[in-house]
């Protein structure tokens, strides 16, 4: 190892990352929200080419759908002889004539002092109608006559309702999550130099990667809101190595200059491994459709780069400018990782069974996983946009609209025809009413629209597919359905499919970076052990519990398995560089990696929790299964792994 770089060098490198962080500040003033959530729409799949189709036929028209109901009885005493259902057809022409404003129906059967409206928005051309549906929701509330009731609600609402509570989501979990990483460092480490080391860098990191997130023009989606409390919690975790490894150089009564320095040199193979690993994790989620899943995958490594690479080039030297020992780490003994080692291999039978029976009975349940992508599902249920629709849901039977899309055949139906089509479409389970007139292209293109209670992606796929059936029986062999909702529950299924190719690719590169870097085929096949089986559980148990999985929970196993497995890798890399008895090698190991192994679990625990108060769904259930994975990975890789490792006789190198 070289000599601890000079105070010099220590105050050039604090000086260049300040640098970094000033030329990332434009590029973080210009974040933005994507309001519409267009990166969560699947690209490349055919439900996307027939949206695509409908568009060109049609233009892309968003549906917003509004129920207004009169107070009984009412009656206008300023204009004798003028009833509240005139009222309400006054209002909803002045809605009909606002800028923006594509068309207007009225749905049939509903009249008397009722009034549902579906209003179809204009986009501009990057397909964006936030300012729309804005508009719409402020004209339709204030010029409402007087004592009316409305209910606002259709994708497009809801869509617009979840980015301003992502919004407000982001401006306070990372602060928070930063607040308990603090906590739990201060009551590790008693030392606010040690914390503020720790934390210091990783946050360094987060902000370079909004200031390149900002500089390239991407937007802030659900699943991006994910990657500052992701990227900080790494960053921390790695951190920990550092200061662990830290304590043990001072512990053999190194000065700090020398136990920084040693600290970083040590830790060069299993950090550059385990980053390997971690970029692998979340390069895993470029095989999903969704290009919101696909930008968190690239930003996260991007991300964890940046905050792994400052915490091992700037925290040492943050120790050596600010830490002053008062005295050695109390270091745990050697005979308590004996002990450990002996009764891991006196349990090491019944854990290798246990676990291998929880795995079969977990992945029985694995072919009953579903996904339910509803949108309004993300919101809390208290959310102004959220009651909205439930209650035109609970006076109408349904909120949302989609759209039958007919190609004209080259023997094109008679409108009776297509009369009797509507008819059997409305009989459908899910479908509430038809949403207003049909629309005929001028290249014979025929649209129909439907009102439909959404009852998650399973049943609406049904509903969908139901719908094309008929349509294709009554003489459209190409019919087709479109529109947001539709495009939310078809995702689902491309979704699973992105997930689980996701997930064997992460699996397989994992597998051979462990090997490479290990030197070890077998030793990367262990290595893979303890990690997979946390995700097998956890999926098998939603399954299980019959809980939908959504866009956040199919993305747990590819970034989990990135983070998870990084404490392996330290682990077996201690392994490897141990020599003697295999039960004392394993103490050793036990020695020196069980105590950053748990405080680096208990951290990233601390800061996935925090996600548990965020506004949106997939932020909170992010944060419980990142968790729950956490939990059973430690577990795992102290027990579990040992145990494997102390079963094998032959040796592990080849």
């Amino acid at each position: 190892m070289t000599s601890p770089p000079t105070r010099a060098h220590d105050l050039l490198r604090l000086l260049a990352l300040g640098l970094l962080f000033l030329a990332a500040l434009p590029g973080r003033s210009r974040l933005f929200v994507d309001v519409e959530n267009l990166a969560m729409k699947a690209v490349g799949t055919e439900t996307a080419a027939v949206t695509a189709r409908r568009d060109a036929e049609f233009e892309k028209e968003p549906t917003v759908v509004l129920y207004a109901a009169a107070p009984d009885g009412a009656e206008d005493s300023a204009t004798p002889g003028r009833s509240s259902e005139a009222e309400l057809d006054a209002w909803a022409e002045a809605l009909r004539a606002l800028p923006g404003v594509a068309g207007l129906d009225r749905a049939p059967n509903i009249g008397g002092e009722e009034r549902c409206l579906a209003v179809r928005l204009e986009t501009d051309e990057a397909g964006r109608y936030a300012d729309g549906v804005a508009a719409l929701s402020a004209a339709a509330r204030s010029t409402l006559p007087a004592g009316s009731t409305l209910a606002i609600s259709g994708v497009p609402v809801i869509e617009v309702a979840i980015a301003e509570a992502l919004d407000h989501e982001r401006r306070r979990i990372l602060p928070l999550i930063g607040l308990v990483l603090a906590l739990v460092l201060l009551v590790v480490y008693r030392s606010p130099a040690l914390v503020g080391g720790a934390l210091l860098a990783p946050l360094c990191g987060v902000f370079l990667l909004e200031g390149v997130q900002g500089l390239f023009g991407i937007a802030i989606d659900p699943i991006s809101a994910l990657l500052g409390p992701a990227v900080l919690t790494v960053g921390v975790a790695s951190s920990v190595h550092v200061l662990e490894r830290y304590r043990a150089a001072l512990a053999t009564d190194d000065s700090v200059a020398v136990a920084s320095a040693r600290a970083a040199h040590e830790l060069k193979r299993p950090f550059l491994l385990a980053l390997l690993t971690t970029v692998t994790g979340f390069l895993g989620l470029l095989a999903s459709p969704i290009p919101a899943v696909q930008r968190f995958g690239l930003l996260a490594s991007v991300g964890v780069v940046l905050a792994v690479g400052t915490t091992l080039l700037v925290l040492p030297s943050l120790l050596r400018l600010l830490h002053r020992p008062r005295r050695r780490a109390d270091l745990e003994g050697a005979r308590a990782s004996l002990r450990h080692a002996h009764a891991v291999r006196g349990l090491r039978l019944p854990l290798v069974v246990v676990s291998a029976l929880l795995c079969a009975y977990a992945a029985s349940f694995l072919g009953d996983l579903r996904i339910d992508s509803d949108p309004l599902h993300t919101l809390r249920e208290d959310a102004p946009a959220r009651v909205d629709a439930e209650e035109l849901g609970r006076r109408l039977g349904g909120s949302q609209v989609f759209e039958l899309f007919l190609p004209p055949p080259s023997d094109a139906p008679g409108l009776l025809a297509l009369a009797k089509l509507v008819g059997e479409v409305r009989a459908l389970e899910g479908v509430v009413e038809v949403a207003g007139t049909p629309r005929r292209s001028e290249s014979g293109f025929v649209l129909l629209p439907f009102l439909m209670d959404p009852r998650g992606s399973l049943a609406d796929s049904e509903l969908f597919d139901d719908a094309v059936a008929a349509a294709r029986e009554a003489g459209w062999p190409e019919a087709e359905v479109t529109g947001l909702a539709v495009r939310m529950a078809r995702d689902s299924n491309d979704l699973m499919r992105g997930a689980r190719n996701g997930l064997a690719f992460t699996l397989l590169a994992l597998w051979i970076v462990m090997a490479v870097g290990l030197r070890s085929w077998r030793l990367g096949l262990l290595g893979l052990v303890p990690n997979a089986l946390p995700l097998l559980l956890i999926n098998g148990g939603l399954a299980a519990a019959g809980a939908p999985m959504t866009v956040a929970s199919t993305m747990i196993g590819t970034v989990m398995l990135g983070l998870v497995v990084d404490d392996t890798i330290h682990f077996l890399h201690a392994f490897e560089h141990t020599r003697g008895e295999r039960l004392r090698r394993v103490a050793r190991t036990l020695l020196a990696v069980r105590r950053p192994i748990v405080i680096t679990t208990v951290v990233l625990s601390a800061g996935f929790a925090v996600t548990l108060i965020g506004d949106l769904r997939p932020t909170r259930e992010f944060g419980a299964l990142a968790v729950g994975t956490l939990t059973l990975a430690v577990f795992a890789d102290l027990t579990l792994l040992p145990a494997l490792l102390l079963g094998r006789r032959r040796p592990l190198r080849d």
